[in-house]
Protein backbone atom coordinates (compact mmCIF):
# COMPACT_ATOMS: atom_id res chain seq x y z
CA UNK A 1 0.00 0.00 0.00
CA UNK A 2 0.87 3.47 -0.30
CA UNK A 3 3.30 5.64 2.64
CA UNK A 4 0.40 6.33 5.19
CA UNK A 5 0.43 10.32 4.90
CA UNK A 6 2.20 10.52 8.87
CA UNK A 7 5.42 9.54 7.72
CA UNK A 8 5.36 12.49 5.16
CA UNK A 9 7.74 15.40 5.75
CA UNK A 10 8.59 18.95 4.77
CA UNK A 11 11.88 19.23 2.70
CA UNK A 12 15.02 19.05 3.97
CA UNK A 13 18.39 20.61 2.72
CA UNK A 14 20.26 19.18 0.15
CA UNK A 15 22.22 16.59 1.07
CA UNK A 16 25.08 14.47 -0.79
CA UNK A 17 24.31 11.15 -2.76
CA UNK A 18 26.29 8.07 -2.60
CA UNK A 19 28.00 8.99 -5.60
CA UNK A 20 28.64 12.83 -3.84
CA UNK A 21 30.15 11.07 -0.62
CA UNK A 22 32.30 8.77 -2.66
CA UNK A 23 33.80 11.90 -4.42
CA UNK A 24 34.43 14.23 -1.27
CA UNK A 25 35.97 10.65 0.04
CA UNK A 26 38.20 10.57 -2.94
CA UNK A 27 38.56 14.06 -3.28
CA UNK A 28 40.07 13.86 0.51
CA UNK A 29 42.33 11.13 0.02
CA UNK A 30 43.69 12.96 -3.00
CA UNK A 31 44.39 16.29 -0.98
CA UNK A 32 46.05 14.00 1.95
CA UNK A 33 48.39 11.95 -0.60
CA UNK A 34 49.28 15.31 -2.25
CA UNK A 35 49.98 16.87 1.14
CA UNK A 36 52.59 14.53 1.75
CA UNK A 37 54.11 12.93 -1.71
CA UNK A 38 54.25 16.78 -3.18
CA UNK A 39 52.02 15.73 -6.32
CA UNK A 40 50.27 18.93 -8.22
CA UNK A 41 48.33 17.11 -10.72
CA UNK A 42 46.32 14.97 -7.65
CA UNK A 43 45.91 17.89 -5.75
CA UNK A 44 44.18 19.88 -8.84
CA UNK A 45 42.11 17.05 -9.02
CA UNK A 46 40.89 17.02 -5.68
CA UNK A 47 40.24 20.68 -5.94
CA UNK A 48 38.04 20.07 -9.01
CA UNK A 49 35.90 17.42 -7.34
CA UNK A 50 35.26 19.62 -4.24
CA UNK A 51 34.92 22.19 -6.55
CA UNK A 52 32.12 20.20 -8.46
CA UNK A 53 30.50 19.15 -5.47
CA UNK A 54 30.13 22.40 -4.01
CA UNK A 55 28.69 23.53 -7.41
CA UNK A 56 25.82 20.74 -6.92
CA UNK A 57 25.50 21.61 -3.66
CA UNK A 58 24.80 25.56 -4.08
CA UNK A 59 22.69 24.80 -7.63
CA UNK A 60 20.52 22.71 -5.86
CA UNK A 61 19.93 24.77 -2.70
CA UNK A 62 18.10 27.46 -5.64
CA UNK A 63 16.03 24.45 -6.80
CA UNK A 64 15.08 23.92 -3.58
CA UNK A 65 13.87 27.15 -3.04
CA UNK A 66 12.00 27.04 -6.26
CA UNK A 67 10.33 23.50 -5.70
CA UNK A 68 9.42 24.58 -2.76
CA UNK A 69 7.17 27.15 -3.98
CA UNK A 70 5.25 24.49 -6.55
CA UNK A 71 1.52 24.64 -6.71
CA UNK A 72 -0.31 21.33 -7.49
CA UNK A 73 -4.00 20.55 -8.89
CA UNK A 74 -5.55 17.32 -9.23
CA UNK A 75 -7.97 16.65 -12.05
CA UNK A 76 -10.18 13.87 -12.81
CA UNK A 77 -11.50 12.91 -16.34
CA UNK A 78 -15.12 14.46 -17.13
CA UNK A 79 -17.45 11.57 -16.45
CA UNK A 80 -14.65 9.32 -14.50
CA UNK A 81 -16.10 6.44 -12.52
CA UNK A 82 -13.84 5.12 -10.30
CA UNK A 83 -15.27 1.05 -8.85
CA UNK A 84 -12.87 -0.76 -6.78
CA UNK A 85 -10.28 -2.38 -8.45
CA UNK A 86 -10.34 -0.43 -11.59
CA UNK A 87 -7.45 2.15 -12.67
CA UNK A 88 -8.70 5.89 -12.28
CA UNK A 89 -6.29 8.00 -14.88
CA UNK A 90 -5.14 11.37 -12.21
CA UNK A 91 -3.89 14.49 -13.87
CA UNK A 92 -1.01 16.12 -11.97
CA UNK A 93 -0.85 19.79 -12.66
CA UNK A 94 2.45 21.19 -11.09
CA UNK A 95 2.35 25.26 -11.35
CA UNK A 96 5.81 26.90 -11.86
CA UNK A 97 5.59 30.33 -11.54
CA UNK A 98 9.23 30.81 -10.95
CA UNK A 99 11.68 32.21 -13.36
CA UNK A 100 14.21 29.12 -12.42
CA UNK A 101 13.54 25.63 -13.76
CA UNK A 102 13.16 22.60 -11.24
CA UNK A 103 14.69 20.36 -13.94
CA UNK A 104 13.95 16.47 -14.69
CA UNK A 105 12.16 15.60 -11.38
CA UNK A 106 10.85 12.20 -10.29
CA UNK A 107 7.81 12.44 -8.34
CA UNK A 108 5.84 10.18 -6.36
CA UNK A 109 2.22 10.36 -5.46
CA UNK A 110 1.07 10.16 -1.75
CA UNK A 111 -2.15 9.30 -0.24
CA UNK A 112 -4.19 6.54 1.26
CA UNK A 113 -6.23 3.69 -0.06
CA UNK A 114 -4.69 3.06 -3.66
CA UNK A 115 -2.04 0.63 -4.95
CA UNK A 116 1.61 1.82 -5.11
CA UNK A 117 1.81 4.14 -8.19
CA UNK A 118 5.01 3.90 -10.55
CA UNK A 119 6.51 7.40 -10.31
CA UNK A 120 7.16 9.53 -13.05
CA UNK A 121 9.91 11.56 -14.25
CA UNK A 122 9.83 14.64 -16.12
CA UNK A 123 11.27 18.12 -16.64
CA UNK A 124 9.59 21.08 -15.20
CA UNK A 125 10.53 24.50 -16.78
CA UNK A 126 10.48 28.28 -15.64
CA UNK A 127 6.93 29.53 -16.19
CA UNK A 128 5.47 26.76 -16.94
CA UNK A 129 2.78 24.33 -16.59
CA UNK A 130 2.81 20.95 -16.53
CA UNK A 131 0.43 18.19 -16.72
CA UNK A 132 1.89 14.06 -16.10
CA UNK A 133 -0.94 11.83 -15.92
CA UNK A 134 -0.91 8.53 -13.32
CA UNK A 135 -3.23 5.31 -13.22
CA UNK A 136 -4.31 4.95 -9.72
CA UNK A 137 -5.33 1.40 -8.77
CA UNK A 138 -8.03 1.28 -5.31
CA UNK A 139 -8.54 -2.21 -4.60
CA UNK A 140 -11.17 -1.08 -1.75
CA UNK A 141 -14.19 0.91 -1.69
CA UNK A 142 -14.33 3.83 0.69
CA UNK A 143 -14.04 7.56 0.58
CA UNK A 144 -10.49 7.86 0.14
CA UNK A 145 -7.86 11.23 0.06
CA UNK A 146 -4.86 12.07 -2.65
CA UNK A 147 -2.37 14.51 0.30
CA UNK A 148 0.17 15.37 -2.27
CA UNK A 149 3.66 14.63 -3.95
CA UNK A 150 6.62 13.77 -3.07
CA UNK A 151 9.43 15.81 -5.61
CA UNK A 152 12.89 14.08 -5.78
CA UNK A 153 15.44 16.66 -6.63
CA UNK A 154 19.10 16.15 -8.02
CA UNK A 155 21.89 18.03 -8.27
CA UNK A 156 24.60 18.84 -11.05
CA UNK A 157 25.91 14.67 -12.07
CA UNK A 158 24.01 13.42 -9.63
CA UNK A 159 26.43 14.63 -6.63
CA UNK A 160 23.65 15.97 -4.49
CA UNK A 161 20.12 15.81 -3.94
CA UNK A 162 16.84 16.80 -2.12
CA UNK A 163 13.06 15.47 -1.39
CA UNK A 164 9.82 18.18 -1.54
CA UNK A 165 6.84 17.54 -0.44
CA UNK A 166 4.14 19.62 -1.75
CA UNK A 167 0.60 19.12 -0.30
CA UNK A 168 -2.79 19.47 -2.34
CA UNK A 169 -5.51 17.18 -0.77
CA UNK A 170 -8.00 15.86 -3.13
CA UNK A 171 -11.50 13.51 -1.80
CA UNK A 172 -11.61 10.53 -4.20
CA UNK A 173 -15.08 8.25 -3.88
CA UNK A 174 -14.52 4.81 -4.98
CA UNK A 175 -17.76 2.71 -5.25
CA UNK A 176 -17.87 -1.35 -4.76
CA UNK A 177 -18.29 -3.58 -7.66
CA UNK A 178 -21.29 -4.57 -9.04
CA UNK A 179 -22.50 -8.24 -8.19
CA UNK A 180 -24.67 -10.47 -10.97
CA UNK A 181 -28.37 -10.16 -10.66
CA UNK A 182 -28.46 -13.93 -10.44
CA UNK A 183 -26.78 -13.60 -6.87
CA UNK A 184 -29.05 -10.79 -5.49
CA UNK A 185 -32.05 -13.01 -7.02
CA UNK A 186 -30.67 -16.46 -4.89
CA UNK A 187 -30.65 -13.76 -2.11
CA UNK A 188 -34.26 -11.53 -2.45
CA UNK A 189 -36.11 -14.83 -3.81
CA UNK A 190 -35.97 -15.78 -0.18
CA UNK A 191 -37.73 -13.26 1.33
CA UNK A 192 -40.53 -13.14 -1.00
CA UNK A 193 -39.55 -10.10 -2.70
CA UNK A 194 -40.50 -9.31 -6.84
CA UNK A 195 -41.67 -6.34 -8.93
CA UNK A 196 -45.71 -6.35 -9.88
CA UNK A 197 -46.26 -5.93 -13.42
CA UNK A 198 -46.11 -2.07 -12.68
CA UNK A 199 -42.84 -2.48 -11.90
CA UNK A 200 -43.13 -1.47 -7.65
CA UNK A 201 -41.59 -3.39 -5.33
CA UNK A 202 -43.70 -4.68 -3.40
CA UNK A 203 -43.76 -8.17 -1.74
CA UNK A 204 -47.07 -10.22 -2.52
CA UNK A 205 -48.49 -12.37 0.84
CA UNK A 206 -51.91 -14.37 1.75
CA UNK A 207 -54.13 -11.44 3.75
CA UNK A 208 -57.06 -9.21 3.73
CA UNK A 209 -56.47 -7.59 0.38
CA UNK A 210 -58.72 -7.28 -2.29
CA UNK A 211 -57.15 -9.22 -5.32
CA UNK A 212 -58.32 -12.80 -5.24
CA UNK A 213 -55.32 -15.30 -5.51
CA UNK A 214 -57.01 -18.57 -5.80
CA UNK A 215 -60.17 -20.78 -4.52
CA UNK A 216 -59.26 -23.86 -1.79
CA UNK A 217 -60.71 -26.08 0.01
CA UNK A 218 -62.10 -24.99 3.45
CA UNK A 219 -60.28 -25.76 6.71
CA UNK A 220 -61.53 -25.66 9.94
CA UNK A 221 -60.33 -22.22 11.53
CA UNK A 222 -61.31 -20.25 8.22
CA UNK A 223 -63.54 -17.28 8.34
CA UNK A 224 -67.41 -17.62 7.52
CA UNK A 225 -66.98 -14.35 5.38
CA UNK A 226 -64.39 -16.02 2.90
CA UNK A 227 -66.49 -19.08 2.15
CA UNK A 228 -67.53 -18.81 -1.48
CA UNK A 229 -71.15 -19.78 -1.48
CA UNK A 230 -71.56 -19.83 -5.41
CA UNK A 231 -68.69 -22.26 -5.98
CA UNK A 232 -69.47 -24.70 -2.96
CA UNK A 233 -73.04 -24.95 -4.71
CA UNK A 234 -71.27 -25.75 -7.63
CA UNK A 235 -68.31 -27.72 -6.71
CA UNK A 236 -70.87 -29.52 -3.63
CA UNK A 237 -67.55 -29.39 -1.65
CA UNK A 238 -67.10 -26.32 1.01
CA UNK A 239 -64.48 -23.56 -1.00
CA UNK A 240 -62.83 -20.13 0.08
CA UNK A 241 -61.21 -17.30 -1.67
CA UNK A 242 -57.93 -16.41 -0.64
CA UNK A 243 -56.50 -12.66 -1.04
CA UNK A 244 -53.59 -11.80 -0.96
CA UNK A 245 -52.11 -8.04 -0.34
CA UNK A 246 -48.98 -5.87 -1.34
CA UNK A 247 -47.04 -4.52 1.24
CA UNK A 248 -43.56 -3.64 1.11
CA UNK A 249 -41.15 -5.81 3.32
CA UNK A 250 -38.94 -4.68 6.42
CA UNK A 251 -35.54 -6.16 5.61
CA UNK A 252 -31.89 -5.48 7.41
CA UNK A 253 -28.64 -6.26 6.74
CA UNK A 254 -26.25 -7.27 9.18
CA UNK A 255 -22.50 -6.72 8.14
CA UNK A 256 -19.30 -8.32 10.22
CA UNK A 257 -16.63 -5.55 10.35
CA UNK A 258 -14.27 -7.73 12.50
CA UNK A 259 -10.15 -8.67 12.38
CA UNK A 260 -11.15 -12.05 10.52
CA UNK A 261 -13.16 -10.19 7.66
CA UNK A 262 -9.98 -7.87 7.10
CA UNK A 263 -7.18 -10.98 7.12
CA UNK A 264 -5.86 -11.28 3.51
CA UNK A 265 -4.50 -9.38 0.34
CA UNK A 266 -6.51 -5.61 0.05
CA UNK A 267 -9.32 -6.14 -2.14
CA UNK A 268 -9.61 -9.56 -1.28
CA UNK A 269 -11.15 -10.26 1.82
CA UNK A 270 -14.30 -11.22 3.20
CA UNK A 271 -15.02 -7.39 4.42
CA UNK A 272 -14.51 -6.47 0.87
CA UNK A 273 -17.27 -9.18 -0.76
CA UNK A 274 -19.43 -7.92 1.93
CA UNK A 275 -19.49 -4.62 1.44
CA UNK A 276 -20.23 -5.26 -2.39
CA UNK A 277 -23.06 -7.72 -1.79
CA UNK A 278 -23.99 -5.20 1.23
CA UNK A 279 -24.01 -2.16 -1.19
CA UNK A 280 -25.56 -4.21 -4.26
CA UNK A 281 -28.47 -5.10 -2.08
CA UNK A 282 -29.00 -1.79 -0.67
CA UNK A 283 -29.03 -0.62 -4.49
CA UNK A 284 -31.94 -3.40 -5.42
CA UNK A 285 -33.85 -3.33 -2.73
CA UNK A 286 -33.66 0.71 -2.88
CA UNK A 287 -37.88 0.96 -2.68
CA UNK A 288 -38.64 -1.59 -0.11
CA UNK A 289 -37.59 -0.47 3.56
CA UNK A 290 -34.01 -1.60 4.09
CA UNK A 291 -31.99 -1.28 7.22
CA UNK A 292 -28.05 -1.91 7.87
CA UNK A 293 -26.13 -2.88 11.05
CA UNK A 294 -22.74 -3.05 11.25
CA UNK A 295 -20.64 -4.78 14.06
CA UNK A 296 -17.77 -5.82 15.93
CA UNK A 297 -17.76 -7.20 19.30
CA UNK A 298 -20.12 -4.43 19.41
CA UNK A 299 -22.38 -2.68 17.11
CA UNK A 300 -20.98 0.18 15.40
CA UNK A 301 -23.39 1.45 12.98
CA UNK A 302 -27.21 1.03 13.15
CA UNK A 303 -29.50 2.40 10.49
CA UNK A 304 -33.24 1.02 11.07
CA UNK A 305 -35.17 -0.24 8.04
CA UNK A 306 -36.98 2.38 6.00
CA UNK A 307 -37.38 3.75 2.46
CA UNK A 308 -36.46 6.54 0.49
CA UNK A 309 -33.61 7.86 -1.31
CA UNK A 310 -31.98 9.48 1.79
CA UNK A 311 -31.67 6.74 4.07
CA UNK A 312 -30.36 4.66 0.78
CA UNK A 313 -27.72 7.31 0.89
CA UNK A 314 -26.66 7.52 4.49
CA UNK A 315 -26.24 3.36 4.53
CA UNK A 316 -24.12 3.60 1.31
CA UNK A 317 -21.79 5.95 2.41
CA UNK A 318 -21.73 4.44 6.00
CA UNK A 319 -20.55 1.27 3.80
CA UNK A 320 -17.72 3.57 2.40
CA UNK A 321 -15.95 4.37 5.76
CA UNK A 322 -16.10 0.72 7.31
CA UNK A 323 -12.19 1.09 6.04
CA UNK A 324 -11.70 4.05 7.98
CA UNK A 325 -12.33 3.07 11.74
CA UNK A 326 -11.02 5.20 14.17
CA UNK A 327 -12.51 4.54 17.55
CA UNK A 328 -9.89 3.74 20.36
CA UNK A 329 -12.03 0.29 21.22
CA UNK A 330 -11.44 -0.88 17.75
CA UNK A 331 -8.14 0.36 16.74
CA UNK A 332 -4.71 -0.90 17.47
CA UNK A 333 -3.52 2.81 18.36
CA UNK A 334 -3.16 4.32 22.02
CA UNK A 335 -3.99 8.37 22.45
CA UNK A 336 -0.62 9.39 22.23
CA UNK A 337 0.47 7.57 18.92
CA UNK A 338 -2.87 9.55 17.44
CA UNK A 339 -1.38 13.02 18.44
CA UNK A 340 2.19 12.16 17.11
CA UNK A 341 -0.02 11.30 14.08
CA UNK A 342 -2.03 14.36 13.53
CA UNK A 343 1.17 16.54 14.62
CA UNK A 344 2.98 15.05 11.63
CA UNK A 345 0.20 15.53 9.52
CA UNK A 346 -0.30 19.19 9.86
CA UNK A 347 3.50 19.79 9.89
CA UNK A 348 3.44 18.40 6.63
CA UNK A 349 0.08 19.43 5.05
CA UNK A 350 0.03 22.73 6.49
CA UNK A 351 3.24 24.06 7.67
CA UNK A 352 2.19 24.41 11.39
CA UNK A 353 5.01 24.47 13.70
CA UNK A 354 3.86 22.30 16.66
CA UNK A 355 7.04 20.98 17.82
CA UNK A 356 8.21 21.90 20.93
CA UNK A 357 11.87 23.12 21.34
CA UNK A 358 14.09 20.38 22.86
CA UNK A 359 16.04 22.88 25.58
CA UNK A 360 12.86 24.00 27.02
CA UNK A 361 13.26 24.04 30.82
CA UNK A 362 9.19 23.07 31.28
CA UNK A 363 10.41 19.74 29.59
CA UNK A 364 12.11 18.27 32.24
CA UNK A 365 9.65 19.15 34.90
CA UNK A 366 7.00 17.63 32.93
CA UNK A 367 5.67 14.51 34.23
CA UNK A 368 3.78 13.28 31.40
CA UNK A 369 6.99 12.61 29.86
CA UNK A 370 7.00 9.46 31.67
CA UNK A 371 3.88 8.00 30.45
CA UNK A 372 3.20 9.90 27.36
CA UNK A 373 6.47 10.25 25.63
CA UNK A 374 5.39 10.57 22.15
CA UNK A 375 2.76 13.44 22.54
CA UNK A 376 5.01 15.29 24.49
CA UNK A 377 6.70 16.53 21.29
CA UNK A 378 4.39 18.19 20.47
CA UNK A 379 2.44 21.56 22.02
CA UNK A 380 -0.50 20.24 22.64
CA UNK A 381 -2.42 23.24 22.94
CA UNK A 382 -1.47 24.77 19.62
CA UNK A 383 -2.26 21.52 17.91
CA UNK A 384 -5.76 21.02 19.66
CA UNK A 385 -6.82 24.36 18.67
CA UNK A 386 -5.58 23.63 15.05
CA UNK A 387 -7.57 20.33 15.08
CA UNK A 388 -10.59 22.47 16.83
CA UNK A 389 -11.12 25.09 13.92
CA UNK A 390 -10.95 22.37 11.46
CA UNK A 391 -13.76 20.64 12.60
CA UNK A 392 -15.85 24.08 13.63
CA UNK A 393 -15.24 24.72 9.39
CA UNK A 394 -15.73 21.16 8.43
CA UNK A 395 -18.79 20.07 6.38
CA UNK A 396 -21.15 18.06 8.49
CA UNK A 397 -20.60 14.62 7.75
CA UNK A 398 -23.31 12.87 10.42
CA UNK A 399 -25.08 10.84 7.45
CA UNK A 400 -22.24 8.07 7.82
CA UNK A 401 -20.92 8.48 10.86
CA UNK A 402 -22.00 6.10 13.65
CA UNK A 403 -24.49 7.23 16.35
CA UNK A 404 -21.25 6.96 18.56
CA UNK A 405 -18.62 9.32 16.84
CA UNK A 406 -21.45 12.06 15.96
CA UNK A 407 -21.73 12.70 19.93
CA UNK A 408 -17.65 12.30 19.87
CA UNK A 409 -17.53 16.13 18.54
CA UNK A 410 -17.95 16.98 21.83
CA UNK A 411 -16.75 14.56 23.74
CA UNK A 412 -12.82 15.10 25.11
CA UNK A 413 -9.97 16.22 23.27
CA UNK A 414 -8.58 12.46 21.89
CA UNK A 415 -12.39 11.92 20.69
CA UNK A 416 -11.64 15.32 18.42
CA UNK A 417 -8.98 13.80 17.32
CA UNK A 418 -9.80 10.43 16.12
CA UNK A 419 -12.55 12.23 14.42
CA UNK A 420 -10.10 14.79 12.69
CA UNK A 421 -7.93 11.15 11.48
CA UNK A 422 -11.72 10.09 9.92
CA UNK A 423 -12.29 13.51 8.38
CA UNK A 424 -8.70 14.34 6.50
CA UNK A 425 -8.23 10.45 5.69
CA UNK A 426 -5.68 9.45 8.37
CA UNK A 427 -6.25 5.59 8.39
CA UNK A 428 -5.68 3.99 11.69
CA UNK A 429 -4.49 0.64 12.28
CA UNK A 430 -7.84 -1.66 13.08
CA UNK A 431 -7.58 -3.81 16.08
CA UNK A 432 -6.16 -7.51 15.91
CA UNK A 433 -6.24 -8.17 19.22
CA UNK A 434 -9.07 -10.54 21.66
CA UNK A 435 -10.41 -13.67 21.56
CA UNK A 436 -12.40 -14.24 18.73
CA UNK A 437 -15.82 -14.55 20.48
CA UNK A 438 -15.90 -10.82 20.78
CA UNK A 439 -17.54 -10.94 16.90
CA UNK A 440 -20.30 -13.75 18.39
CA UNK A 441 -21.12 -11.41 20.98
CA UNK A 442 -21.25 -8.58 18.34
CA UNK A 443 -23.67 -10.88 16.29
CA UNK A 444 -25.90 -11.46 19.47
CA UNK A 445 -25.98 -7.65 19.86
CA UNK A 446 -27.35 -7.50 16.63
CA UNK A 447 -29.84 -9.54 16.44
CA UNK A 448 -30.93 -8.48 19.34
CA UNK A 449 -32.52 -5.51 17.66
CA UNK A 450 -34.97 -7.56 15.82
CA UNK A 451 -36.97 -7.60 19.13
CA UNK A 452 -37.35 -4.03 19.07
CA UNK A 453 -40.58 -2.80 18.31
CA UNK A 454 -41.07 -2.13 14.06
CA UNK A 455 -37.83 -4.16 13.86
CA UNK A 456 -37.58 -5.56 10.08
CA UNK A 457 -39.43 -8.61 9.13
CA UNK A 458 -36.44 -10.09 7.61
CA UNK A 459 -32.38 -10.48 8.28
CA UNK A 460 -29.33 -11.01 6.11
CA UNK A 461 -26.61 -11.77 8.07
CA UNK A 462 -23.33 -11.05 6.26
CA UNK A 463 -20.41 -12.86 7.83
CA UNK A 464 -17.52 -15.42 7.70
CA UNK A 465 -18.67 -16.74 10.98
CA UNK A 466 -15.32 -17.20 12.60
CA UNK A 467 -15.62 -17.96 15.79
CA UNK A 468 -18.84 -18.66 16.48
CA UNK A 469 -19.93 -22.06 18.65
CA UNK A 470 -22.09 -25.06 17.53
CA UNK A 471 -23.84 -24.73 20.64
CA UNK A 472 -22.85 -20.65 21.82
CA UNK A 473 -24.97 -17.88 22.31
CA UNK A 474 -25.82 -17.05 18.34
CA UNK A 475 -27.75 -20.43 18.51
CA UNK A 476 -29.98 -19.71 21.03
CA UNK A 477 -30.09 -16.02 19.37
CA UNK A 478 -31.17 -17.49 15.94
CA UNK A 479 -34.04 -19.52 17.85
CA UNK A 480 -35.52 -16.24 19.70
CA UNK A 481 -35.34 -14.50 16.71
CA UNK A 482 -37.36 -17.40 14.71
CA UNK A 483 -39.97 -17.71 17.86
CA UNK A 484 -40.58 -13.87 17.01
CA UNK A 485 -41.16 -14.32 13.53
CA UNK A 486 -38.12 -13.28 11.87
CA UNK A 487 -36.81 -14.94 9.20
CA UNK A 488 -32.86 -14.98 9.36
CA UNK A 489 -31.00 -15.90 5.74
CA UNK A 490 -27.41 -16.38 6.59
CA UNK A 491 -24.77 -15.56 4.03
CA UNK A 492 -21.37 -16.96 4.10
CA UNK A 493 -18.61 -15.24 2.57
CA UNK A 494 -15.92 -17.60 3.39
CA UNK A 495 -15.71 -21.21 3.56
CA UNK A 496 -17.40 -22.41 6.79
CA UNK A 497 -17.14 -25.82 8.84
CA UNK A 498 -20.19 -28.27 7.61
CA UNK A 499 -21.11 -29.00 11.60
CA UNK A 500 -21.08 -25.26 12.16
CA UNK A 501 -23.97 -24.99 8.91
CA UNK A 502 -26.02 -27.83 10.50
CA UNK A 503 -26.07 -25.95 13.53
CA UNK A 504 -27.28 -23.04 12.10
CA UNK A 505 -29.48 -24.88 10.01
CA UNK A 506 -31.53 -26.56 12.73
CA UNK A 507 -32.36 -23.15 14.83
CA UNK A 508 -33.98 -22.08 11.92
CA UNK A 509 -31.96 -20.22 9.86
CA UNK A 510 -31.50 -20.33 6.31
CA UNK A 511 -27.94 -20.63 4.59
CA UNK A 512 -26.56 -19.62 1.40
CA UNK A 513 -22.81 -19.60 1.19
CA UNK A 514 -21.22 -18.11 -1.55
CA UNK A 515 -17.52 -17.68 -2.39
CA UNK A 516 -15.33 -15.42 -3.86
CA UNK A 517 -15.71 -16.17 -7.71
CA UNK A 518 -19.74 -16.10 -7.11
CA UNK A 519 -19.41 -12.74 -6.03
CA UNK A 520 -17.16 -11.55 -9.82
CA UNK A 521 -19.19 -9.15 -11.88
Amino acid sequence: MTTPPHRLGQHHAFALTICGRAVVAGAMVGLFVAATAGQPALLAAAVVMLGLVSFSVAGGLRVLQTADALRLSVEFPEGADCVRGGDLPLHLVVDNDQGLPVGVTSVHLRGEGFDPVTPLSFPIAAWSKTRARFDVSFPRAGRWRFHGADFHLRGFLGLSGSVVYRPCEAPIKVRPRSVTRRQLHALTEGIGIERDRAGRFLSRRLGSGLELRELRDYVPGDPLKSVAWRATARRRRPLVRAFEEETIRRIQIVLDIGPTMRAGTPGGTALDRGIDLAAALCRHLGREKVGLTTYDHRIYGHFPARAGIAHLQHRLGHLLELYRVVDADLTEVCDAEVTALVGRFLEAQEGHALRRHWVTSERYGDASSLVDPVSELYDIGALYGCVKTFLNTAPRHGAWLPERQREDRTDGMNAQLRLFCALRGLSLPYRLTGPLSGTEEGLVSALGLGRVPGAADHWIVLSDFRGVDTGGPVIKAIRAATLHKKKILLVALDSVPSSLRGSLASAGASWVPLSQQALAT
